[in-house]
Order: structure tokens, then C-alpha cells, then sequence
């Protein structure tokens, strides 16, 4: 084999054929194929194995009777390291040993070698600076403030905890009794400094405020209604236990439930007949509605009776289109008075504005009905007591 001018040495087994910190080819190996690839010519003519130097330089012959042997050569083959692949092998007569890069595996130019260098060497200067960061340095360019990088290193707490933040910008942990101390609320010893009581359920209402000592007001008349009742059995009435003093139920009347009436049953009062004069305690007429005319304070068509306290009065009849209305400053309490906000027509229908613009409360114990859809003005209130209800239809 004549000798050759450029040898091209298979590096160290020492050196690793992708540097561990770039992930790339290393540079001796680098070296190596490059090298290999200029002696076969850029690949442009048919140099062979027996034209490169793979392995140590040939030893010349010293004609000292060592070396040089002639004895015949019957296998090569190549290993390589991990990122090459060599195929053709071994080569027992004639043939090529071609090596290959494994899928993944490249071998980058020296330019590109020195950028992946500096890229590792730098990776931690990503904030444009001239050294690396470290965590306190990352943090600030990152953006972040006092207060908040004090957040990000705050330890993790072992139990329930409250943050306090300070005006120096630190960041103080309590537990519950000392975040209490901290905001003024104390151990809950603290005094009540006012009570006030408002309200009306039922015909009572609360009223008052104390300051420092007394009671509050509860008047008024408990209203009871059939809607404050759950259904019962038929027949029954609301009365204390039979014979005894105690808590009143819905039960079965008794015969000591009726009273015993003294007037006579029996004799002449049990056969009355004829007519008797009102004076005499009758009606002075023989049929029933003559009768109840006869006793009626009536007088005019559309007159209804009411009661003034005292006796049974007339309720003289209003005019057309009014109704009939509660009024506590009449003699009876009632009184015919036009609809407020609304009107029934001749042709039977019932109006009444879609827009309540004034407060407006239902009785307790009545019902409320509109035409709708009807609108409440702004900051205008319709109150609907307990028991009572509304409708829009």
C-alpha cells in the first residue's frame, strides 16, 4: 500500500461520538468524516479503502527483521459509535465498508457546532443579559414586584392559614386567633351597640330599638284567618280538651261543648202562633222575606246593611262604576267609592292601569288580581303580607 499523504486516525473510543451537551456530533469525530469525505475526493472520483488510512499510520519497514510481516489478511470490519451504522461488513475478500448516519443522528458544520455551544453555555441568559440567572434574578425579569416575588417564595403552610400584607411590602402568615388581634376583631367579646325590631306578621308588629338596655314592642291584634289553618275533618272545631284546661284542637263536639238556655221550651213558647209585632219581639209578618223587609233598615234599590259598631244600619247605594270599599273613617267602615287606576265598562270588562307608580300594600288576609303584564315604576313597592298572594293574569 504506497503511502498516504493525508491520514485520517479513528478517534479514542474515549470520545463519545455525540457531545452530551449539545446533543450534537462532536468535533473530533466531526474532523474524522471530514476528512474522510475530502480523501475520497468530495465524492467525486473512485477512491477505495486501499487509498485512506483507517486506523494508526503505517510503520515503515526498518529492514530490522521486525514488521512488515507478509501473512494474508482474511476479515475486516469496522465498529463505529452509536449515531454512524456500517454496512458491508466484514469484508472477508474485496468489497466496501460504507458508513451511515443512524435515523436522528447528523453531523453539524463547525459554524453550527459553535452556535449550539454558545446556546448551552448561555441557555440561562434568556432575559438579554450577560450572565446567568439565578432564581431571585429570574424572578425581577419575570416582572415581578416586592410583594409578589414574597408570594412566590412563601413557604407552604402546615395547617389552616391567613396572609397579612405588610406596608413594606412583606408578607406575614397567622393563624386564626392572631388574624382576629390583626383586624380589630378580637376573641368575640365584642358588645352589641343597637337592636332594633320592625315587622308585621299576623296583625303584630315589632317596633323599637335599644341602645343600651330595655325591650323591644310587640302590638297589635293576632289575626288569625282560615289560610292559617291546615284542612280538617269534616265536623270538627277548634276548642280546648273536653273537660280539661289545655292546648285548643280541631275535634268532635260534645254535649258539654253547648251551654244549657234558659229561656222556655216547652208549653206556649214551643206553640206560638199568630203574628207577632216587633215590639213583641217578632216581625210583625207571615213570610220570611216580608218579614226580613219588615226588620230591614233598607230603603232604596242597592242599599246594603252595614254595621256601625252598634246596630245594623243602612249603606245607602253608591253610583254607577264605584265599588264598594273599606273605610275605616265611615260609620259603618265602608263606603262606595270609585276604583283608583281602574274602571269596568258598560260592556262588562275590567280596566286598571299596567304601570303601579306608588306603593301599594295588599290588606293582611286579602288577595290582590291585576290585568297584566303589569309594570312597578322604579323604586316603587307592592307589598304582599304573609298568607296574602297576587295575581297577574
Amino acid at each position: 500500500m504506497p503511502e498516504q499523504q493525508n491520514i485520517t486516525n479513528i478517534p479514542s473510543n474515549r470520545v463519545e461520538i455525540i457531545d452530551p451537551r449539545t446533543g450534537m456530533v462532536s468535533r473530533e469525530w466531526y474532523r474524522f468524516f471530514l476528512n474522510l469525505f475530502n480523501l475520497a475526493g468530495n465524492g467525486g472520483n473512485q477512491t477505495s479503502l486501499d487509498d485512506l488510512q483507517i486506523g494508526p499510520p503505517p510503520i515503515p519497514d526498518s529492514g530490522g527483521g521486525g514488521g512488515g510481516g507478509s501473512g494474508t489478511v482474511t476479515s475486516v470490519n469496522m465498529t463505529v459509535p452509536t449515531g454512524l451504522t456500517v454496512t458491508g461488513n466484514p469484508v472477508t475478500t474485496a468489497g466496501t465498508l460504507a458508513v451511515s448516519y443512524t435515523a436522528g443522528y447528523s453531523i453539524p458544520t463547525t459554524a453550527s457546532q459553535t452556535n449550539w455551544d454558545t446556546a448551552y453555555s448561555e441557555r440561562l441568559q434568556w432575559d438579554g443579559g450577560a450572565t446567568n440567572l439565578v432564581a431571585t434574578t429570574g424572578r425581577t425579569s419575570l416582572g415581578a414586584t416586592t410583594v409578589g416575588a414574597n408570594f412566590f417564595t412563601l413557604a407552604n403552610p402546615s395547617a389552616i392559614t391567613f396572609v397579612q400584607i405588610n406596608a413594606d411590602n412583606s408578607i406575614t402568615t397567622m393563624d386564626a386567633p392572631t388574624f382576629r388581634t390583626a383586624i380589630g376583631a378580637g376573641t368575640g367579646g365584642g358588645s352589641v351597640t343597637s337592636v332594633s325590631g320592625t315587622g308585621t306578621v299576623s296583625g303584630l308588629t315589632l317596633t323599637g330599638t335599644v341602645t343600651t338596655s330595655g325591650s323591644l314592642t310587640l302590638g297589635g291584634t293576632l289575626a288569625v284567618t282560615p289560610s292559617d289553618f291546615a284542612s280538617q275533618s269534616a265536623n270538627t272545631f277548634l276548642a280546648a280538651p273536653n273537660g280539661l284546661a289545655g292546648t285548643p284542637t280541631f275535634r268532635n263536639i260534645v254535649a258539654a261543648d253547648v251551654p244549657t238556655l234558659n229561656q222556655n221550651t216547652t208549653g206556649t213558647a214551643s206553640n206560638v202562633t199568630g203574628v207577632v209585632a216587633v215590639a213583641n219581639g217578632g216581625s210583625g209578618q207571615t213570610t220570611k222575606v216580608a218579614a226580613f223587609d219588615a226588620l230591614s233598615p233598607l230603603t232604596t234599590k242597592g242599599d246594603l246593611i252595614g254595621f256601625d259598631g252598634t246596630d245594623n244600619v243602612r249603606l245607602a247605594v253608591g253610583t254607577n262604576n264605584q265599588v264598594l270599599t273599606a273605610d275605616s273613617t265611615t260609620a259603618t267602615g265602608l263606603k262606595w267609592a270609585s276604583v283608583s287606576s281602574g274602571n269596568v265598562t258598560s260592556l262588562g270588562l275590567w280596566e286598571n292601569n299596567a304601570t303601579i307608580s306608588a306603593n301599594y300594600s295588599i290588606a293582611s288576609g286579602n288577595n290582590g288580581m291585576s290585568a297584566g303584564p303589569i309594570t312597578v315604576a322604579s323604586g316603587v313597592t307592592v307589598t304582599v303580607p304573609s298568607g296574602s298572594s297576587w295575581a297577574v293574569v
